[in-house]
């Protein structure tokens, strides 16, 4: 007996395709305005403002103190220098006092070129302190008391710098307790203290001789000593070139010399 067959399927009919809905724009999201360089210095992961104005200023403090240990290491040099020059009192071989005479030029040009670069890594410590110090002005604008070291004065500030200035000055609390935002206030303070003194201990204070400068003069004035005494360690046709440089060699008739404090008896 035949087994009846399954019946065959019926065919697919496709299905019309849904209608596409347009979605909505989405609405724009305002950007944020780019932050502050203290913002930024803030929320850096390498550290806050206040911890690189303490580093800047032990690196300024740092390149005063070695300053002055770094001319002591020359000024031992020159000392025994000199002191030999003297003791020999002129017994030494001519070529001696010729080649001590240089290693003293020598030294007294390292000596001021060693001062010049302390004072240019001073500056740029200066600098790096007094722009951190702006930023900290600016994030303490909100606080009652705030105290100014490096942007006390403005004729040490830039005209971008003395903006900034003005500018915290409008805040709230600056009204109260405004910066100093005037030239010569450093100034006016130093010459309220000296009331009463005489006039070169005014005039030696209120100049405001930079004592990190002093070591690279004392290197040049160092060096123009040592050549003084190096040109009158050789002649050149029987004289010493020091004669022929000030035009003495020219003359029988003695302009100058150098005489004993003490006449011998």
């Amino acid at each position: 007996m035949a087994t009846p067959s399954a019946p065959a399927p019926a065919p697919a009919i496709p299905s019309a395709p849904a209608p596409a809905i347009p979605s909505a724009p989405a609405p724009a999201i305002p950007s944020a305005p780019p932050p502050s360089p203290s913002e930024s210095a803030r929320n850096s992961p390498m550290g806050s403002i206040d911890a690189a104005f303490r580093m800047a200023l032990e690196q300024r403090a740092f390149e005063i103190g070695q300053l002055t240990n770094r001319n002591n290491f020359f000024m031992v040099f020159q000392g025994v220098l000199l002191a030999g020059l003297v003791q020999s009192q002129g017994a030494a071989s001519p070529m001696m006092n010729f080649f001590v005479c240089l290693a003293g030029m020598a030294i007294s040009l390292l000596q001021a070129c060693m001062a010049g670069g302390a004072k240019y890594w001073q500056i740029r410590w200066e600098v790096a302190v007094k722009k951190l110090e702006l930023m900290l002005l600016e994030e303490l604008k909100d606080h009652p008391k705030v105290f100014q070291l490096f942007a006390a004065d403005m004729r040490h500030l830039t005209d971008a710098e003395q903006a900034q200035i003005n500018e915290i000055n409008t805040s709230p609390a600056r009204i109260l307790d405004p910066l100093q935002a005037d030239c010569g206030y450093v100034k006016r303070i130093v010459e309220e203290d000296l009331k009463g003194a005489g006039f070169f201990v005014k005039f030696a204070i209120l100049r405001r001789f930079s004592v990190s400068k002093i070591p690279f003069w004392v290197g040049i004035s160092l060096f123009c000593i040592w050549t003084l005494i190096w040109i009158n360690t050789f002649a050149i046709f029987g004289k010493p070139i020091g004669a022929w440089i000030a035009g003495l060699a020219w003359w029988d008739v003695e302009i100058f010399r150098f005489v004993n404090f003490v006449k011998p008896s």
